[in-house]
């Protein structure tokens, strides 16, 4: 029979929870509000435990009972204190949310934002303990429940923590929880009867990181090769502040890969913890809850959650590399990116799609009639006829004749008169007959004569040059436009052809690849189909190894210590193991949990008919939609290059562009046509100029006077 301190019966109900490592916990019969700790008979309370127990059930403490469950009434037997009454927690321990495999099966519908507001609840409880000098000591996750519906957080095992009675005496935590002990603690074990503030807040900010961090421990880093052999355990990592998160971390280690980093959180959250892991003045209660307050966030399309000034969501870039999915939101419907109606009726339209004919555009450059000019015959030409020009004042006779009849005359006289100057004489007689000798006609009268004479043939041959070349210029300038007319159709046509080419090249091109879309799109059922077989084994067998927990006794090499270590690393189940990486401390019990591994997979059984677990369905719909997202955005691509070759294509626009080249080759033409035109206006005035001269050339000859003779 047990007794409460007013000697009320109490009846004990069935257990609550599992045995303790003080005793065990129970219903009371008749108080659905309240539970009874009955301590284990060889853990019975000393004096001084029995003392702080009556300190905590008279303490008057109305906030901490709010959020604790305070020992309330105190339980004996045999006239001994055997456990006390305590109110009823209701919620899950904390660990059941911040593990991943944990919180799909506990707390199904939390998400980053829910972690992240149970973290600022917890702070908060903390510094209500604070604000009335309680410390709880031995911080750890099964010290502290969790509500699902509104993540409201109470710790339990008041009894162990560290209170200060009314007269100044402490009553100490005595134990603590490797892992979560600050390195002072480690360092000097004596403290434990004398706990501060600050050990409390290093267990905090491990609690506040195991829940924004998927529960691992701040200090579980990767190590580098060379120290797997002798690993550091995680106490002497904590001792040498070796914190892998760090943006200034030392030493080798490193955060593990494929994992969220310090970086997904805003910069006074993660100042916080390095203070908290790097020195020893560490952030209070209260500014982690300020801090964890002003958190602003964001979702994916996935629906995750995660910090708004991130350029993408760090949740889906772990897993997309190959990382853990550690938050599943199934959306609803599978949602097509592109449907197969949409690429149907794309595809029809690009199929009856024709380049305009636009043939005869070019017929009135072929139609375009040369300049063309008759050249009149020699014998057709009119001549003018002119009266003849004065024939020029030029003397018949030549003066040098009398000249030489003169000197002649002297030199005869001088013969006579004195013929000692026979030399004068004789040069007299050689010079006057020289004067005589050419006749009495004057050569420039008669050379006048005939250069009247011979004008009109030499003025005929003048008038057949310029004939020849009016004809050539005639042939040459009909050839030369015919061969331009033809070439410049020519060109036209190429330009069409040229556009109607690319056109059909193009179009083709896009025809072809949205046949392929669409069977792409068609098969999108059956890819579906696909991955959810290939991922249904693979989720079974996640869902089995991770309902596998590591056993803390019964595998060799790995005792208390180890197991510990395994804890302290997130290594909890048999899915945890498969993925280890990097825990120090194993030696060669890394090899026996490898073979334990093995034996636990090898009877594993594949069940075809079982639904596909939420993770997995997920996984499909990231694939499917991935894919779909592919197609939409080639879709997009296909229709943009769809409306960019209609646009080509338009018959206005051909219409334009061709006509436009029409007029250009018209202008052309029209160029070629005006200089023959000049050249023919040219020369035909020579023409006429060359027939007034041959017709004053005629008239002269007509009226020339005959030759002087030689001897008038």
């Amino acid at each position: 029979m047990l007794l409460d301190e007013h000697r009320n019966p109490i009846v004990l109900g069935e257990r609550v929870g599992s045995p303790g490592g003080e005793g065990t916990t129970h219903a009371v019969v008749g108080r659905n509000d309240m539970v009874a700790k009955i301590y284990h008979a060889h853990r019975l309370p000393d004096r001084h435990q029995c003392e702080k127990l009556r300190f905590q059930v008279a303490a008057q403490l109305p906030h901490v009972r709010k959020i604790a469950a305070w020992p309330q009434k105190l339980l004996f037997g045999d006239g001994k204190t055997v456990g006390f009454l305590m109110p009823r927690i209701t919620g899950k321990s904390i660990h059941l949310l911040y593990r991943p495999d944990d919180r799909n099966q506990h707390f199904p519908k939390a998400t980053w934002q829910s972690l992240i507001d149970v973290a600022r609840n917890v702070a908060a409880a903390f510094h209500c303990l604070h604000q009335h000098d309680v410390i709880m000591g031995d911080v750890n996750e099964t010290n502290v429940f969790v509500t699902a519906e509104t993540g409201e957080v109470r710790f339990i095992d008041c009894d162990s923590f560290q209170i200060q009675g009314s007269n100044g005496q402490v009553f100490p935590c005595s134990v603590f929880t490797a892992g979560w002990a600050p390195p002072e603690l480690i360092e000097a074990p004596s403290l434990i009867s004398r706990r501060t503030v600050q050990h409390d807040l290093f267990g905090l900010a491990v609690m506040i990181f195991h829940l924004l961090f998927m529960g691992k421990h701040p200090f579980a880093g990767v190590l580098p090769d060379h120290l797997l052999e002798n690993s550091p355990s995680l106490e002497d990592l904590i001792k040498q502040a070796i914190f892998p998160y760090s943006q200034n971390r030392r030493g080798s280690f490193k955060p593990p890969p494929k994992f969220l980093t310090l970086q997904a959180l805003p910069d006074g959250v993660a100042n916080l913890f390095e203070r908290a892991f790097l020195t020893r003045v560490r952030p209070s209660a209260d500014e982690w809850c300020r801090e964890l307050e002003q958190i602003e966030l964001k979702k994916c399309q996935w629906g995750h959650v995660f910090y708004r000034r991130m350029s993408e969501c760090p949740w889906c870039a772990i897993w997309n590399h190959g990382g853990g999915n550690f938050f599943v939101v199934i959306t609803s419907g599978d949602g097509s990116g592109s449907s197969l109606t949409e690429v149907e009726k794309l595809l029809s339209a690009v199929e009856a799609a024709a380049f305009p004919n636009t043939a005869n555009l070019w017929t009135s450059l072929e139609k375009k009639e040369a300049f063309t000019f008759a050249v009149p015959a020699l014998s057709s030409l009119n001549v003018p006829s002119f009266q003849a020009a004065a024939f020029p004042a030029i003397p018949k006779e030549r003066m040098g004749f009398v000249g030489g009849v003169f000197v002649l005359l002297i030199s005869v006289v001088m013969m006579f008169v004195a013929p000692a100057a026979f030399l004068v004489w004789i040069i007299g007689f050689v010079w006057g007959w020289s004067l005589i000798a050419p006749g009495t006609a004057n050569p420039a009268y008669n050379q006048e004569i005939e250069k009247r004479k011979n004008a009109p043939d030499q003025m005929t041959a003048a008038l057949e040059s310029l004939l020849q070349s009016m004809q050539q210029l005639s042939t040459r300038s009909l050839g030369e436009f015919r061969d331009e007319r033809k070439k410049s159709a020519q060109r036209v046509a190429t330009m069409f052809e040229q556009e109607k080419r690319n056109f059909d090249v193009q179009i083709s091109l896009v025809r072809q690849e949205l046949r392929n879309l669409r069977d792409e799109t068609k098969s999108l059922p059956k890819l579906r189909d696909s991955l959810r077989r290939q991922f249904a084994e693979k989720a079974q067998l996640e869902a089995y190894l991770r309902n596998v927990r590591v056993p803390s006794h019964g595998i060799p090499q790995i005792g208390p210590v180890r197991y510990n270590t395994l804890v302290s690393y997130g290594i909890f189940t048999a899915w945890d193991v498969r993925h280890m990486r990097g825990v120090p401390g194993l030696g060669p019990g890394a090899a026996e949990l490898r073979d334990w591994l093995r034996r636990i997979e090898g009877r594993f059984h594949f069940n075809s008919s079982a639904p596909l677990p939420s993770a997995a369905e997920q996984e499909v719909r990231k694939n499917v939609q991935s894919k779909e997202q592919e197609i939409l955005k080639l879709y997009q691509k296909l229709r943009a290059r769809w409306i960019a070759l209609q646009q080509s294509a338009d018959a206005n626009r051909v219409h334009g562009v061709l006509g436009e080249a029409v007029a250009k080759e018209a202008r052309n033409l029209d160029a070629l046509i005006v200089k023959t035109k000049a050249a023919y206006e040219d020369i035909n005035s020579k023409l006429d100029e060359q027939v007034r001269q041959y017709g004053h050339a005629i008239a002269d000859a007509k009226s020339c006077p005959r030759l002087v003779k030689k001897w008038n």
